[in-house]
């Protein structure tokens, strides 16, 4: 049987912003607002700019080893976590929150297209390294956003009364019930029970969310050598003490995301990000900006 290959444009998909639309096209009004282009070509250019930047690769290497103490399988892990000491490797970077059971499957997605950019650089560019992250959004305060799944026409819900703070932190053992509520919608059959089992020793042998999530995204891509990468730790928040200190002080980081905000509605794009003076946004949109730069990301 030959299987026959189309293919859709994002514009034709319909499930992109006009914004998206018109980066990927290279529209001209947009150039203004970023870098690099889209294109495989482009790496080129952010090899040479993020070879420039001084970056604290052994706080991120101690961090990742310390992270997979607990881990098996990780013959591939251990290799690229080693890679990163090396000057001339560099990480492919998506970032999704810790929804239940991976959430909605373009969180599989983003994963693939990451660890398939990695390999397509490495192709292009092989006197470098590429290593693909999975950046775990693990201090997300939202459990509201992410208690829930919807499958086969049913929700199921992780009611958890002492939810709060980091989502990360939360403790995975109460997901029993919810786990339970899965066994009825997916059946009896042999890849229901793998997931099941994939399951409970995700969420109930791991004593937090951070913990779990990390442990089922690893056993289903480490055979591709991905890295899960969870930002909440001391050592990674060091690196970026002096940029939330000023963009608390200073609110520096609003002011350049208002900036931006103006002239793309000016343009008639709406706004990716909107304006709000809490100091929560403003950390937490520095957080990502920081990290994005500190992990020493080629980011995707």
């Amino acid at each position: 049987m030959t299987l026959k290959k189309e293919s859709i444009s994002f514009k034709d998909s319909k499930q992109f912003s006009k914004l998206f639309i018109d980066y990927v096209n290279g529209t001209e009004q947009l150039k203004p607002f970023y870098s690099y282009s889209p294109k495989l070509e482009s790496f080129k250019q952010i090899i040479a700019d993020k070879s420039n930047e001084g970056l604290n690769r052994e706080a991120l290497v101690g961090v990742l080893k310390e992270q997979y103490v607990n881990i098996t399988d990780t013959t591939l892990q251990l290799k690229n976590i080693e890679l990163l000491l090396d000057k001339k490797t560099f990480t492919v970077c998506t970032g999704h929150q810790l929804c239940l059971f991976t959430g909605p499957m373009y969180f599989i997605y983003k994963i693939l297209s990451t660890i398939n950019l990695a390999e397509e650089l490495k192709k292009k560019y092989p006197e470098n390294d590429f290593v693909p992250i999975y950046w775990m959004a693990s201090e997300d305060h939202d459990f509201a956003e992410i208690q829930s799944i919807h499958l086969f026409g049913k929700t199921v819900t992780w009611n958890n009364e002492h939810a709060k703070g980091a989502v990360g932190r939360l403790e995975s053992y109460s997901m029993d019930t919810v786990i339970d509520e899965l066994k009825l919608i997916l059946g009896d059959s042999a890849n229901a029970n793998e997931l099941i089992e994939l399951f409970q020793q995700a969420y109930l042998k791991h004593h937090d969310l951070a913990g779990a999530t990390r442990f089922m995204v690893h056993q289903l891509f480490k055979e591709y050598g991905l890295l899960v990468l969870d930002p909440d730790a001391k050592e990674l928040k060091r690196e970026f003490a002096l940029f939330i200190k000023d963009d608390v002080l200073d609110n520096t980081n609003h002011a350049i995301v208002q900036q931006s905000i103006d002239e793309l509605s000016k343009l008639g794009f709406n706004a990716q990000v909107n304006r709000a003076k809490s100091i929560v946004f403003t950390l937490k949109m520095v957080f990502v900006n920081v990290l994005k730069t500190m992990e020493m990301c080629l980011v995707y």
